[in-house]
């Protein structure tokens, strides 16, 4: 009980340890790491955890200690264009293919491109990186968190009683409602636990109810694609996996 809550409550935002070892696991080798002798201090009074902020990160940047005062310079088209590509890569991985840690990647990698090219703090596009930094992070910490439960659901299952295959079926609902919420109505990964939560059901005899989670699992919710509804052919074409499991489980 307690410890699904708490992976459900994954933080939202980065302190200066978290950021250091973003870059070391998603950017380039350690010479760009962002040490944390280069980030401010967070033994200060306040208990609250330190914003992942795009001050941390200039200031990470810069290789002197000197303080300089800040001048402000004019991005260039080409670091403009480069900043672009970075950010269209990132949302493509990010809302698309659902890649978190490549997502990630690109997000960091374009903060490090605006630091150069002289962005202000309160530029507009640094605001909407950092939300979406932030929101790939949390969305990245959800499938990790998820996976763990499914890996104590799918213990319970092998033991086969009843007792246990129900608290298999609470480990896979409770995945699946914390990926629904957090990544959103279109993932993936949501038919795939439907298949394992109606596989359950199968086991302990439960056909009517396994048949109709079967059926969630092949046409999809209502309020997926915008509102619109699965398309289902397509789906079945990016899930053909997933889609053949739920078929043979239906005896189709």
């Amino acid at each position: 009980g307690s410890n699904s809550n708490n992976n459900s409550n994954t933080i939202t935002t980065l302190n200066k340890g978290e950021i250091d070892k973003l870059e070391e696991r998603f950017l380039l080798p350690s010479g760009n790491s962002l040490s944390s002798s280069k980030l401010p201090s967070s033994s200060s009074s306040s208990s609250s955890t330190p914003k992942f902020t795009y001050s941390n990160i200039k200031q990470s940047n810069n290789n002197n200690t000197t303080s300089t005062t800040s001048t402000t310079t004019s991005p260039t088209k080409q670091s403009k264009e480069r900043i672009a590509k970075l950010l269209k890569k990132g949302q493509h991985s990010h809302k698309k293919h659902f890649r978190y840690r490549l997502a990630m990647r690109y997000y960091l990698l374009a903060l490090k491109e605006m630091t150069s090219a002289g962005y202000v703090d309160t530029h507009p596009l640094i605001t909407k990186v950092l939300k979406s930094l932030n929101d790939v992070h949390h969305a990245q910490s959800v499938l990790s968190n998820s996976a763990n439960i499914v890996r104590m659901g799918i213990q319970h299952e092998d033991q086969m009683d009843n007792n246990s295959l129900v608290k298999a079926l609470k480990m896979y609902t409770i995945a699946y409602r914390m990926r629904r919420d957090a990544l959103g109505v279109d993932h993936p990964s949501l038919p795939v636990l439907l298949n394992m939560m109606g596989s359950v059901q199968v086991k302990r005899g439960e056909y009517n109810e396994a048949m109709q989670i079967y059926h969630l699992a092949l046409k999809g919710r209502p309020d997926e694609n915008g509102g619109k509804g699965r398309n289902v052919m397509e789906f079945r074409m990016a899930n053909p996996l997933t889609t053949s499991v739920t078929l043979r489980d239906m005896g189709m």
